[in-house]
Order: C-alpha cells, then structure tokens, then sequence
C-alpha cells in the first residue's frame, strides 16, 4: 500500500541524507505495514500565516486532525501553498507499536529511502531533471529518469533479465512508448520486453 504523508523541512532533509531512518506516525486513519511506500512530501508551516500556524499547532496538540479544522477555501489555499514541492519516496522496513517505547495510537516505523528529490539543472536548451529511483519490487527496476522541460528523455536502468544497465531514450515529445532499448557496456539493440 502507498501513503502520502508530510514531513517537515528538516526531516525531509534528514530522510534524503539518509541520517533519519525512522518515523513516528499517528495511526488513527491509516495502518502502516512492512512493505508500504510512504511518499513524503515537504510541507513547511513558516508558508501558513501566523493565525494559521497558530490554529494548526493547537489543533494538532488537541489531537484534531488538519484539514479538519479549516474553514473556508482561504484556508484550503494556504495549506496547499505550504507545499514545498520537493518529495521522495520511502519503504517501511519494520513497524513498531504497543510497546511502552511508542506512544497509544502511533507507530515506530524503519524506512528506506527509495527514490532521491529530483535534481532540476536550467540549461540553455531547457530544464534537465534526473530523478532517481531505487526499488526493490520485482516488478519496478532501478534507475534514473532525465526529462526535459517535464517530457521524459530517457530512462537509464538496471535490467535484472539481461544483468546489464539499460537506457530507453524517446524522441517524440508526448510520446510515452521509448524509440530505442540498449545495453549500456555493449550498446547492443535490445527487444523491448513487455
């Protein structure tokens, strides 16, 4: 199962360095099991105004909530602007609860990071993004993605049937089937597997 979650700039930091490997995460509407993919998103309270960040912080101490407690559309706004847009993704490695370590309601829980922040690089050409990926499922291989100006460029990925680093390049922009399949030591052509 997949979450999105927020985190704060300086864990988010910390989960990205790979310092922090572990969360403390309420449970009251979400079940947390070894094997989730927790998608964290950097959500910074310094964008709320301060009545917001006051009624945020106090309603999170009383155990309500948030959105619950917002009122209008205005509010809505602002709690979606304090969105950073940075995220990575993560996999839950161990789930810890009832135990007198953790408070009622909560879970311990071990992570692994899966997937780097992308890098953005402005060119002359357009803005490179290279956005890494590490991931354990079978049916989801390693790698990197390089987009140009947000349309996909090419995918360079660990290919576990042909033991070698693959690239798929695509030409077309929108075009979301890769035009070319090549092993990176041989530049050998390869069939598209399906």
């Amino acid at each position: 199962m997949t979450h999105t979650l927020k985190i704060a700039p300086q864990h988010f930091d910390a989960v990205v360095s790979g310092q922090k490997t572990l969360e403390i995460r309420r449970e009251d509407d979400k079940t947390f099991a070894v094997g989730d993919v927790l998608t964290l998103q950097e959500w910074d309270i310094r964008r709320l105004s301060p009545r917001q960040q006051s009624q945020y912080l106090l309603l999170q101490d009383l155990g309500t909530h948030p959105p619950a407690w917002l009122s209008h559309d205005d509010d809505l706004a602002a709690l979606a602007q304090a969105y950073t847009g940075r995220g990575c993704r993560v996999r839950v490695t161990h789930v810890l609860r009832d135990s007198p370590a953790v408070p009622q309601g909560y879970a311990a829980i071990s992570i692994r990071l899966l997937s780097l922040p992308p890098a953005i690089i402005p060119t002359p050409g357009g803005v490179l993004t290279v956005q890494g990926d590490d991931d354990t499922d079978p049916a989801h291989y390693p790698g990197y993605a390089i987009a140009i100006d947000g349309e996909i460029a090419a995918v360079v990925e660990w290919h576990p049937d042909y033991q070698a680093v693959v690239l798929r390049t695509y030409t077309v922009r929108d075009d979301v089937e890769s035009r070319a399949y090549h092993r990176w030591d041989t530049g050998e052509t390869l069939p598209e597997l399906q």
